[in-house]
């Protein structure tokens, strides 16, 4: 399963968030015109970990999770640490943002995450 794949079904596949934000409201890079609540990630760096005998055999992902919502979201971000965490993505730092041209709130979560070889 590609990195993409995997970010995607763990956020989507628990019934907690998409309670707090709605169905098939999370996007890879960019959402379509959609009511908020809504989540976007992307992959924003890649490279290899571990090598055995010059192959691959780890590689490390940076991803970024990104929450938008025109009111309080943090009932949705604490849901996002809580999944990704239990999944096996370790949280490397996180920001606020208020986006003023669209006057929405802009949560950035971002974090790691190692992918073994064949799974």
């Amino acid at each position: 399963m590609n990195i993409k794949q995997i970010v995607n079904d763990t956020l989507s596949n628990d019934e907690q968030l998409t309670n707090l934000i709605g169905q098939n409201k999370i996007w890879f890079i960019k959402a379509p015109a959609t009511e908020n609540p809504f989540i976007t990630f992307f992959i924003y760096d890649e490279y290899g970990k571990l090598y055995t005998d010059d192959i691959e055999e780890k590689t490390e992902y940076k991803v970024q999770v990104d929450i938008w919502s025109e009111t309080d979201y943090t009932e949705i971000e604490e849901r996002v640490v809580e999944v990704m965490e239990n999944n096996n993505f370790t949280r490397a730092s996180a920001q606020d943002f208020y986006e003023d041209d669209s006057n929405i709130y802009h949560k950035v979560l971002r974090y790691n995450y190692i992918k073994e070889r064949g799974r």
